[in-house]
């Protein structure tokens, strides 16, 4: 059965991942401007590379932005079937809908077995769509 609304959950399911990767991504550009900074001649702290710094804090604003736009559009994903919302608890969403392609943990973090086979499976009924 095809889902109404599987442009707004892909859209949401992307949105996650973007922000996964955004995460990753900031914390090591922040720890890459840490190891490239200089010493200070004021103070003899460690300062950290401006350029890489200011990546690092953009990189952070895509990730609190992306998350933002996921918990958003999760609060209007009715399910088809149960009319119930597409609720999310935690930082990682239960994982209603598993692949039947073998994938190791980092991989379905950063990229969820929705996006990569578009099916859906509603936690609270356990109907199953087709996203397309």
């Amino acid at each position: 059965m095809a889902y109404s609304r599987s442009s707004l959950f892909l859209a949401c399911v992307g949105s996650l991942a973007a922000g996964r990767i955004a995460l990753a991504a900031a914390v090591g550009v922040f720890l890459a401007s840490l190891l490239l900074g200089h010493r200070s001649y004021t103070t003899g702290h460690m300062e950290p590379s401006l350029p890489l710094f200011v990546a690092s804090v953009v990189l952070g604003f895509i990730w609190f932005s992306a998350i933002g736009f996921y918990l958003l559009s999760a609060l209007l994903l009715p399910c088809d079937s149960c009319r119930r919302r597409y609720v999310w608890c935690g930082l990682v969403p239960p994982r209603q809908y598993s692949s039947s392609t073998p994938r190791n943990q980092l991989a379905r973090f950063f990229r969820p077995d929705e996006l990569v086979d578009r099916r859906y499976k509603c936690p609270h009924c356990h109907g199953e769509f087709t996203l397309g």
